[in-house]
């Protein structure tokens, strides 16, 4: 039975925002046949469309668009459709949208053609007539697919190739949709059967969606949705109760990547997409046809796969109650059983799938309880509650009037402001660093598509996307096709094309009243593929760093971290709390310059002249204009986008190149200070005029009378940088302190200099200064056993744990949640400067309620043992605190420049100021003084105390490279090391060698003096004119010890065994020594040549300073010092404590060991175990003997 033809059909159904065309050949029965299906009652798909081509109409005569009756005829209806039509015998157009005009029609034997106008045309349309092809042949161009049955078609495709010619219309389904066949029935006999719809090329980067939908009749329906160009500017239309119209940006679920369908798909993707030839092919138009084509394709492909899943998840408990029902012993339950349990892992695995997702940005909302105060925070930027904001004109209260706030507001900020540039710019006349023509020549050479792979590799795959909703892990998924498109047009950017970015900007609430929008950090979010050529234009950037800027900046180039800012500070404080000394720093003022919205107010005409100073390659340089030739944006907030924002100034936080070019943009001002001499002497360093960490800036001046006629200079630069770079100072937030204390006739001078800061309209901080910076506590003269910076990371941990969920949560789980969402922030506060005593208590009082709950019983020692020991691998501060200190030691010790001799002069000075021994007491490891540096008490002495007593804890010994050493660092290096150099048995026992210690016999420096007269025939010293010296040569003639305030007053009587120790060493680095001493060494002058043996010995000068000390031969752990991390050091003592071994039996022919212990412990480590089962089995471990193989 025929399905009863309707009275009425729908009309046109779809948003105004697109337009739909369906293509859809009526089959049998002709277009009558199809009324129902083309009804909205029937299916939406078919009327849903704008404008619906036919084929296979079969109408006794045609019908034109203004003959109402004889399409009430054609179509045997009683009333008049409420739709227009051009019909032919075989084809016709129906057109359901009231806005299209008909401007011209006809109609043929096969074919139908209108001429339509509308008042919101279709995207990229509005200055030209494109082509739209609704089409049904029996031929295709694929002559494989032409010949599938091995019987090609009466017509072959050469005519209707030629009809289309004219039009240069593409295939849309093929082009966006190349590895489907969707379009066609995939049988061999009907496989040349297609059904498509042809546009105009212009027109694919606008297309929304392709679709396709099977009907009564033998051919599918396709459909085509194009986007049609808003009104331009137009904000979103407020609602009558002055709220707004909900906008949810489409973008790609992550948990789509767990389904190997769409990973499958994307693959095909890349390998069938081979695009149609363009009337201007271009780099930039290849790209944009792409980029459309991936956009079609990914939606329908996303909905889809995102409905499997979700139909598969809530499968799981009805496949479950078919499982338990099943009767194995009847065939018709056993015969279902393959099916069902197929059903239950597929299930299962999306069940799986869906739980292990990891939400956007570092932390995870799934594991706090939803009614407390932290899960709240984690609510998305675009959608977060804003409370009422204060404007000009009042409070904007309703969500219309706040978007309209936050638009004119960063509209302003981001306009283009008129800024002064004396000509000759003093700014850039002042920089010192610029690139060599090498380096100059190699940036500026074309990028490779391994370039682009790395960039795409190294991206964060949970990065947020842009306002198109693509990632960067599809680019990387569809690399064969998007690598070598993206490489092409990079490399076409660098001719500086104008190049229109769109992007979407959030907003990050700041410290300070909400309602105040300066109190909102702008980031701006563009396209994956748009920051996929920034970092390649960073890639370059972070290989040009180290020439372009110097240490004093310190943000976003390898190797440099904000901890540096703040060591540096500890490092003068710790300088001058010491006695007196060489490297004492004067008294000093930090003066730290606050900058509103400084990434947003950089001009472009400063960027782009500093970039052409520094001698940028044009490569880059043209790239960079492309990117800032057209960019705008649109403010995400309040559910909903703003109005479309020009971005005529800044540079775009988010963007991963805008870090590096707001710190090249800034680097002028450091440059004209450093030319200027402002800032203070640094023994060294050198002058210091400042430190940066990206827009957080800290600049110094001497509290002298010498600092004080620097001041009117300093601030004359500060507003020279605004005038012309477009930044404005923000007085009110910025500040300055005074670190050490001027002498008494420098007091005066320090005064006025305060006072003409605090004139300028800076605010004086306490007495000590900031309690931190970028969140590293900073150093204090007042003496608080607790920084209270770290005192307030511990209390916000506290009250962070009880924001987790612990009911049904194990430990296993607890302790991952603790490493990776609580303790973060602290182990960054802790990155540097001196530790209280007690922080590993008041760290576990902090974490151990969270931790533990009832469980009182697990210990310390347990949380904190490696999962391979047995342990949960909880991390432990102390243990962390030493990572930091040794990574810090790595890092800016070790450099070959000032900087690292700095810091290395720095530590040498305490341990003698402070502690009355050389670097090579690390290395000796035993003494009093050795036993100090162990104490926790140290690591609170201050920051060099901090280093020394990590360097003391951890491992610490020397590589085998060492007797390669030159003789002015062997000099430094403990006589009594290696251990393996020394006879056996040793001759010297214990008390002995604590005596060498003790009276500051511990260097080759020490022991080594020269012969200055002919030795007698008692002397049997085989290593002169070098030896140790006799008693009364030390008595006579010994010098102040450089690291020592007691020199000895006795000689180390070492005769009876020094040759079997020179004996023993290194034959290198007994020939390295020798020729030293016969070149003629620095020593003191012995005034009377005629003395006896005895009193013919003068002391080595040595270093005071031990310079030579080699530090980058050093290892920690059996590593390279120069290779270590944090985690490597962490991990390493927190195994000290070696594995875990229960009190079981011990069997005779299979001891359990510790190795043996290691080896259960880490096998159980790489089980695939259930977080539950990882809680439960050591201590189940701990109870029950295991059974052995």
């Amino acid at each position: 039975m025929k399905p009863p033809i309707p009275d009425t059909i729908a009309p046109f159904s779809n948003p105004v925002s697109s337009l739909s065309i369906i293509s859809l050949n009526c089959g049998a029965g002709g277009l009558r046949a199809r009324l129902f299906e083309l009804s909205h009652e029937s299916s939406r798909f078919l009327a849903s469309a704008a404008i619906v081509c036919l084929q296979e109409c079969h109408l006794p005569a045609p019908v034109d668009c203004d003959d109402t009756k004889a399409l009430q005829d054609a179509l045997r209806v009683s009333v008049t459709p409420p739709f227009r039509a051009i019909l032919g015998r075989d084809t016709g157009i129906l057109l359901r949208d009231p806005n299209l005009r008909i401007d011209s029609f006809a109609h043929g034997d096969h074919w139908t053609h209108v001429r339509l106008s509308s008042p919101d045309p279709i995207c990229g349309t509005a200055h030209s007539t494109p082509t739209l092809i609704g089409a049904d042949w029996n031929s295709v161009p694929d002559p494989n697919l032409d010949s599938l049955n091995g019987d090609p078609t009466s017509i072959p495709w050469r005519a209707p190739a030629a009809a289309i010619a004219p039009t240069h219309a593409v295939d849309v389904f093929r082009v966006l949709r190349p590895d489907s066949f969707s379009w066609t029935f995939a049988s061999p006999t009907s496989a040349r059967r297609l059904d498509s719809v042809w546009a105009s090329p212009e027109l694919l980067p606008h297309v929304a969606s392709t679709d396709v939908a099977s009907c009564r009749s033998d051919h599918r329906a396709v459909r085509v949705t194009f986007l049609q160009a808003p009104s331009p500017g137009a904000p979103a239309a407020p609602l009558s109760d002055g709220h707004l119209a909900p906008h949810r940006p489409w973008s790609l679920h992550p948990g789509l990547w767990n389904d190997p369908v769409f990973t499958r798909e994307l693959s095909a993707f890349a390998s069938f997409y081979n695009p149609p030839p363009l009337a201007a092919p271009s780099a930039i138009n290849d790209w944009a046809l792409y980029h459309g084509a991936l956009f079609t394709f990914l939606q329908p492909l996303a909905r889809s796969v995102s409905a499997t899943q979700q139909r598969a998840r809530s499968n799981l408990d009805h496949v479950k109650r078919y499982l338990d029902g099943l009767d194995l012993r009847d065939p018709t339950d056993a015969t279902r059983l393959p099916s069902l349990l197929r059903q239950w892992r597929f299930s299962c695995s999306a069940v799986a799938s869906s739980a292990s997702l990891r939400p956007g940005g570092n932390s995870s909302a799934s594991a706090l309880r939803e009614g407390s105060w932290l899960f709240s925070s984690y609510a998305s930027a675009a959608s977060r509650a804003i409370p009422p904001l204060t404007t000009d004109l009042g409070l904007a209260v309703s969500s219309a009037d706040k978007l309209q706030a936050l638009t004119s507001f960063y509209a302003d900020l981001f306009s283009d402001r008129p800024v002064s540039t004396a000509s000759p710019s003093p700014l850039l006349y002042a920089i010192q660093l610029r690139l060599d023509h090498t380096a100059a020549r190699t940036a500026n050479s074309p990028f490779t598509l391994q370039e682009v792979h790395r960039a795409l590799r190294t991206a964060n795959r949970h990065s947020s996307s842009g306002p198109d909703g693509i990632p960067y892990r599809v680019y990387l998924a569809t690399f064969e096709s998007s690598g070598p498109l993206l490489q092409a047009l990079a490399n076409t950017l660098g001719d500086g094309p104008q190049w229109p970015v769109t992007a979407r900007t959030i907003l990050l609430p700041k410290s300070g009243d909400p309602a105040n929008i300066s109190n909102y950090r702008p980031i701006t979010i563009t396209n994956a593929y748009v920051r996929v050529i920034s970092r390649l234009l960073s890639g370059r950037f972070l290989s040009l760093g180290e020439q372009l800027l110097p240490w004093t900046q310190s943000a976003f180039l390898p190797g440099r971290r904000s901890s540096l800012i703040a060591g540096t500070l500890h490092a003068i404080h710790d300088l001058q709390q010491l006695p007196p000394n060489p490297l004492t720093p004067p008294p000093m003022f930090v003066i730290s310059i606050d900058q509103k919205k400084a990434y947003d107010r950089v001009h472009r005409d400063w960027l782009f002249a500093v970039l052409t100073a520094i001698r940028f390659p044009p490569l880059l340089l043209g790239v960079l204009r492309a990117i800032y030739s057209s960019p705008s944006t649109r403010i995400s907030a309040l559910g909903t986008l703003g109005p479309l924002i020009p971005l005529l100034s800044g540079v775009l936080q988010g963007d991963p190149a805008s870090c590096f070019l707001y710190n090249l943009t800034l680097q002028p001002l450091f440059d004209l200070l450093a030319q200027l001499n402002i800032g203070v002497p640094i023994p060294i360093l050198g002058t210091l005029s400042g430190l940066a960490f990206a827009d957080d800036s800290l600049f110094f001046l001497e509290a002298s009378p010498h600092g004080l006629s620097q001041l009117p200079l300093f601030l004359a630069c500060l507003d020279a940088y605004a005038a012309e770079s477009g930044a404005a100072i923000n007085t009110h937030k910025s500040s300055f302190w005074l670190v050490g204390t001027p002498k008494a006739e420098d007091e005066a001078a320090a005064r006025q200099l305060a006072e003409g800061l605090a004139a300028y309209g800076l605010s004086s901080s306490t007495t000590s200064g900031p309690p931190s910076h970028l969140g590293h506590p900073l150093p204090s003269d007042a003496s608080e056993p607790h920084p209270k910076p770290l005192l307030a990371r511990l209390s916000a941990i506290a009250r962070r744990a009880a924001c987790f969920r612990t009911q049904g949560v194990d430990i296993y789980t607890r302790v991952l949640t603790s490493n990776r969402l609580l303790g973060s922030r602290l182990w960054h506060s802790i990155a540097v400067g001196p530790l209280p005593v007690d922080l590993s208590r008041k760290y576990f009082d902090s974490v151990l309620p969270y931790l533990r709950g009832s469980q009182s019983s697990i210990s310390h020692t347990t949380l904190t043992r490696p999962l391979e020991h047995g342990g949960f691998g909880l991390i432990d501060p102390d243990a962390m605190a030493f990572g930091l200190s040794i990574s810090f030691i790595k890092r800016y010790l070790l450099v070959d420049d000032r900087l690292g001799l700095w810091f290395r002069t720095g530590l040498t000075l305490y341990l003698a100021r402070r502690h009355n021994v050389p670097p090579a007491v690390l290395l000796i490891r035993s003494g009093a003084a050795f036993g100090r540096l162990r104490e926790l008490s140290t690591r609170a002495d201050g920051f060099f105390g901090r280093l020394a007593h990590a360097l003391a804890s951890v491992e610490l010994n020397i590589s085998p490279s060492w007797t390669s050493l030159p003789s002015s660092a062997l000099l430094t290096l403990p006589w009594l090391w290696p251990w393996a150099a020394r006879p056996d048995p040793h001759p010297l026992h214990k008390a002995k060698l604590q005596s060498l210690l003790r009276d500051s016999w511990m260097t080759w420096g020490d022991v080594l003096w020269h012969a200055k007269v002919p030795m007698g025939g008692r002397s049997a010293v085989t290593s002169l004119p070098l030896g140790p010296p006799a008693g009364r040569s030390v008595t006579l003639n010994s010098l102040p010890h450089p690291f020592s305030d007691h020199p000895p007053n006795n000689g180390p009587a070492l005769h009876n065994c020094w040759n079997d120790l020179w004996r023993n060493l290194p034959p290198q680095v007994r020939t390295t020594l020798s020729t030293w001493g016969a070149s003629g060494p620095p020593s003191t002058v012995l005034l009377d040549r005629s003395a006896p043996s005895s009193q013919g010995w003068t002391p080595t000068v040595q270093d005071p300073l031990a310079e030579a000390f080699p530090w980058t031969s050093l290892t920690v752990f059996g590593s390279p010092l120069a290779t270590v991390s944090t985690s490597f050091v962490r991990r390493k003592i927190q195994a000290r404590r070696g594995p875990r071994r229960p009190k079981w039996p011990q069997l005779p022919d299979a001891p359990l060991d510790d190795l043996a212990w290691t080896a259960i412990w880490s096998l159980l480590r790489h089980l695939p175990l259930s977080p539950l089962v990882r809680t439960t089995s050591p201590p189940v471990l701990f109870g029950l003997p295991v059974h052995r193989s």
